[in-house]
């Protein structure tokens, strides 16, 4: 169990809130708005009223005490890019931002974000990827150069034991043939 720290209750910040807790972790969350705060103050451990780009609200919070914290202040790239950065300075031990541009991700690495997410790019290249070939049911990336694919199969191996369908000798030949 990991516990995250999510700054900012946008969609993307109360959507990974409710799968966190899901999955069993301590998840803190703080936002500016009452409103937002208490639409999911029930769901998870503690939810706080604040805001999230003042160094003296996140000294306040102990943001070293998370595992990780996720930055997700929605387009104002300045106020992510400046949190992030005072997150490194009190010590918090991850820092994910969720960046919305190009230069958003290359700002925030070069402030100390561990890992910048682009949610918007990421999804339109695996949509991309999944239309143009149908019988791929899922990728992951997970290094430049190499992926993770789940295939559909084809329909000769249905009802067929991974004996009976011999897959070494399959892939053997195909290497042949290509």
């Amino acid at each position: 169990m990991a516990s995250i720290l999510i700054l900012g209750l946008g969609s993307f910040g109360i959507t990974l809130a409710r799968d966190l807790v899901s999955r069993g972790n301590e998840v803190a969350v703080v936002d500016a708005s009452e409103d937002r705060v208490n639409a999911v103050q029930n769901v998870v451990d503690k939810a706080i009223i604040a805001d999230a780009t003042q160094r003296a609200a996140l000294e306040e919070i102990g943001v070293s005490e998370f595992d990780a914290v996720v930055v997700n202040l929605g387009d104002r790239i300045d106020a992510s890019v400046l949190t992030a950065l005072h997150l490194k300075q009190l010590g918090a031990k991850k820092v994910v931002v969720k960046g919305v541009s190009e230069d958003h991700v290359t700002v925030a690495k070069m402030v100390g974000a561990d890992e910048v997410v682009f949610p918007e790019r990421d999804i339109a290249l695996r949509l991309s990827y999944v239309l143009t070939n149908p019988n791929v049911l899922e990728r992951i990336l997970l290094a430049p150069g190499y992926s993770l694919v789940e295939l559909a199969a084809p329909r000769a191996f249905s009802g067929k034991t991974l004996m009976e369908l011999d897959l070494l000798m399959t892939i053997s030949v195909a290497q042949k043939r290509g």
